[in-house]
């Protein structure tokens, strides 16, 4: 059965879809889901990418046909050098090895741990807030979710160790969290066009896993480890009964501060502008909690009947998702729902342009 041919934007004369895409990517996304039925691929100055329109293809790479798939080349080499091989940049063998010495700190009981921990930090920061004079939401959630990654990674820390790392954080999110064209560009092509800011990335790094290292190195000399995350993952032993190596550990906790904090503070972010936007939304958001908390502060175990609230959150997370593009790179040729992938080549999901898909 011969393959069904791909449809292609080719965008502007010359320039193709790169300033499209860097002036307004989600318009871009937007425009070619509801344009094309199952797959496009877009070109771009120097490159293309195979953009999954249906929901049914996403599926097949993600779940039935995943072997055939690695991270793209955004992860594996460029996030690489923030992340090392962690979870969120490693693939096959190696992340399936760290998948599974992570899972204990993810059990239920040390979930129901963190809502602890997380409730108590939310209210130290609700009474910090000065009352009658705007404030930066957005500013807030990033400090009371590192806050927060900080306290369930590394509850024996110095403060002068977390504030290197939110630093560091700070000056790394400067190069990959901000949507300008400089940035936009560069995870294109590969190009550096901001020595500075590039710069100011590389001296970064090198101090966030110095302040890790530091830490590792001193929690190895504990007789018994904190009952905290690190203290789980250095505890933690593979199928072979060894240990995470300390350069394991720190790309491990690396990924979780960054993937942990950052996203989550989009979210909760979104979400309350969201609830702004629709008084009665709010009002009925409200009434629930009074009625499940009583004034109380939430409980792991009052999460089952905050019903509303989650369907709050989903529909946040479904307008505005923190990861709004993910992409995957084809080990080989494939065929995916009768289109032929070419090895190399990267296939494209996006969350934003797919959650407003009827399908």
């Amino acid at each position: 059965m011969q393959n069904q041919r791909i449809p292609v934007n080719y965008g502007l004369p010359k320039i193709e879809n790169l300033i499209p895409y860097v002036l307004n990517p989600f318009e871009l996304l937007h425009q070619n889901q509801f344009t094309h039925q199952d797959i496009v691929e877009i070109k771009f100055r120097l490159s293309s990418m195979f953009l999954l329109t249906n929901p049914t293809l996403i599926e097949e790479v993600l779940v039935h046909k995943y072997k055939h798939f690695r991270k793209d080349v955004f992860l594996r080499e460029r996030a690489a050098a923030v992340f090392g091989n962690g979870l969120l940049t490693s693939d096959g063998d190696v992340w399936l090895r760290h998948r599974r010495m992570m899972q204990p700190a993810f059990h239920k009981q040390r979930i129901a741990e963190y809502a602890t921990t997380m409730a108590n930090s939310t209210a130290e920061l609700l009474a910090q807030i000065p009352r009658n004079t705007y404030i930066d939401i957005h500013e807030l959630m990033l400090d009371l979710t590192l806050t927060i990654v900080g306290q369930t990674l590394f509850s024996t820390s110095k403060p002068e160790h977390m504030e290197k790392i939110k630093h560091a954080l700070h000056a790394i999110m400067q190069r990959f969290g901000n949507n300008n064209w400089l940035n936009i560009i560069e995870q294109i092509t590969g190009v550096i066009l901001n020595r500075k800011l590039y710069r100011a990335y590389e001296v970064a790094i090198a101090q966030l896993n110095e302040t890790i290292d530091e830490i590792i190195a001193e929690r190895h000399s504990y007789t018994q480890q904190p009952n905290d995350l690190l203290g789980m993952m250095i505890d933690s032993r593979d199928d072979e009964g060894q240990p995470m190596s300390r350069e394991q550990l720190r790309d491990e906790c690396k990924t979780l501060f960054l993937a942990g904090h950052e996203t989550t503070a989009l979210n909760v972010s979104w979400t309350m502008y969201l609830i702004h936007l629709n008084p009665k939304v709010q009002l009925r958001l409200q009434r629930e909690l009074r009625h499940v908390l009583h004034g109380e502060r939430p409980t792991y175990d009052a999460i089952p009947q905050l019903l509303f609230t989650e369907k709050v959150i989903r529909e946040s997370l479904r307008m505005k998702p923190p990861a709004w593009l993910t992409q995957r790179e084809a080990l080989t040729d494939i065929e995916i729902g009768g289109y032929l992938i070419p090895a190399g080549k990267n296939v494209a999901m996006s969350p934003y342009a797919i959650h407003y898909d009827p399908r």
